[in-house]
């Protein structure tokens, strides 16, 4: 190579296309777990996991740092709401757990009190 020329870094135009596949994942995992559909929650995010790797094992140039920051941060944003809405769902499951549980021993006597009487 002479001199006066410079090597050109090859850049994949792909990447902030890619990287937006993420973000789509995380807003649909956001928008099931709005519905509640945990199961399909789960699915994205193993999806979501595996861009993300593949996405990260070409490193991050230098070009890419300032929109790739901002959409970390949009991921962050949407799995903050994300975990508090499962964290809601847990809650809500473990009451209903309790309720589940409650209403059977109160059954369960039920039925000793009629068996006695």
């Amino acid at each position: 190579m002479s001199q006066g020329r410079t090597r050109l870094r090859v850049v994949d135009n792909d990447r902030p296309q890619r990287w937006e596949g993420i973000v789509a994942l995380s807003e649909a995992m956001l928008e099931a777990a709005r519905a509640e559909h945990w199961d399909r929650v789960t699915e994205l995010a193993r999806r979501r996991r595996s861009e993300v790797e593949r996405f990260f094992t070409t490193p991050v140039a230098e070009h890419e740092a300032a929109w790739l920051s901002e959409g970390i941060r949009s991921v962050l944003d949407l799995d903050r709401e994300l975990l508090e809405l499962v964290e809601a769902g847990r809650e809500a499951s473990s009451a209903a757990v309790v309720r589940l549980h409650r209403g059977r021993t109160a059954q369960a006597a039920y039925r000793r009190c009629g068996e006695g009487g």
